[in-house]
């Protein structure tokens, strides 16, 4: 037996978990419920997380640090570890993207993603608009 329903976990930018339903009639996320009549659209915007620069200046600082000794190369250390931290998280995580639903009312309904977790955005958008055309 097939579902009659679509379900997806989808991680925000934040690290927030979200349990995303899809069904006949609604979208149910975070205890909202949103009927599919009432959505006019449904659209997904990406963008491009800005590269931290500043962990470059605090890679060179952590460096020179290093070059002092005692309790300056442990502080450089830490610098620098934790600076490369930073840009290795930017790098697994470039882009954010958010899912917009278009409702008749002034309320703006939008689920936020990260990086690896867009892909779940298209397809949940393909199910919501296969729904609404199904409605019509």
């Amino acid at each position: 037996m097939e579902k009659d329903f679509y379900e997806q976990q989808i991680i925000d930018e934040k690290g927030v978990l979200h349990s995303v339903r899809v069904t006949d009639k609604f979208v149910k996320y975070d205890g909202k419920s949103i009927p599919l009549n009432k959505i006019n659209g449904v659209h997904i915007d990406t963008f491009k997380k800005k590269f931290p620069s500043k962990s470059i200046l605090a890679i060179v600082a952590g460096i020179f640090l290093l070059l002092l000794p005692g309790f300056f190369k442990f502080l450089g250390l830490l610098l620098v570890i934790g600076s490369g931290a930073v840009i290795y998280l930017w790098n697994t995580n470039k882009y954010v993207g958010k899912i917009n639903f278009e409702t008749s009312s002034a309320v703006e309904h939008q689920l936020w993603a990260k990086g690896k977790e867009l892909h779940k955005l298209v397809t949940m958008e393909e199910h919501i608009l296969e729904k609404i055309s199904d409605i019509y």
